[in-house]
């Protein structure tokens, strides 16, 4: 019997599981914010790059 009722209890409790969340105004705007993160990790990169290259021609090794 007791068996059963834990069966039953896990059962009942496992069908009760949290719909997904809705969607809601942010979420474009979240992932417009995440996207333009990773852009401007792309364009400080390069302008680190460039900076470096400018260095070098300023200061060539002698």
């Amino acid at each position: 019997m007791n068996r059963y009722l834990l069966i039953a209890t896990v059962l009942a409790l496992a069908a009760c599981d949290r719909p997904p969340p809705e969607e809601t105004v942010f979420d474009e705007k979240l992932e417009t914010m995440e996207r333009a993160r990773a852009v401007e990790g792309q364009l400080q990169q390069r302008a680190d790059e460039i900076d470096e290259k400018l260095k070098e021609r300023e200061d060539p090794p002698q």
